[in-house]
């Protein structure tokens, strides 16, 4: 029993210690708002950094496929492959590719945080409302919900069917 018990101290230890490295890692990101680096630190944050943790438990992925970490300066410095053709329809009605989603995402964080500061100016607890006919939430929502799927293996969607959903 005593065993056991500094076994769980051990555990309990160790999860609040990853706790506490994870708040102060989500407190320099929010930080960085504003910063030239800012979108990079997210994107890192979510694409690269969680992931990674995702793929270092090991029981997770025996039934699943693994997904696969984004590295931001391979992505920055990839060239689009953009060789298809515009969706028939609405440009809404096209699914980025994974170097448009990228893009899209570093462009909407800064316009979103851009907008988070200015009004931040005025009201210190102000907080952006995600809404469908909002375009740079939806730019965002797009792209950052696309490169989740690319991570995942799962089939990406264009601006106009997340709208739908």
């Amino acid at each position: 029993m005593v065993i056991l018990n500094k076994l769980f101290n051990v555990a309990i230890a160790q999860e609040l210690a990853a706790l506490s490295r994870e708040t102060a890692e989500l407190k320099l990101i929010k930080e960085a708002a504003g910063s030239p680096d800012y979108a990079q630190k997210v994107f890192d944050k979510v694409y690269n950094t969680d992931i990674k943790r995702l793929l270092s438990m090991d029981s997770m992925w025996k039934n699943r496929a693994m997904p696969t970490p984004l590295e931001f300066d391979a992505l920055k410095s990839a060239t689009s492959e953009e060789t298809r053709k515009v969706a028939e329809g609405l440009i809404d009605q096209k699914v980025w590719n994974l170097k448009e989603n990228f893009e899209m995402f570093n462009d909407s964080v800064v316009r979103l945080s851009t907008r988070l500061l200015k009004m931040r100016k005025t009201q210190d607890d102000a907080i952006i409302s995600f809404d469908k006919d909002d375009e740079d939430a939806m730019d965002f929502v797009t792209a950052a919900s696309n490169l989740r799927a690319h991570v995942f293996n799962i089939t990406t969607k264009s601006l106009f069917d997340v709208k739908c959903e």
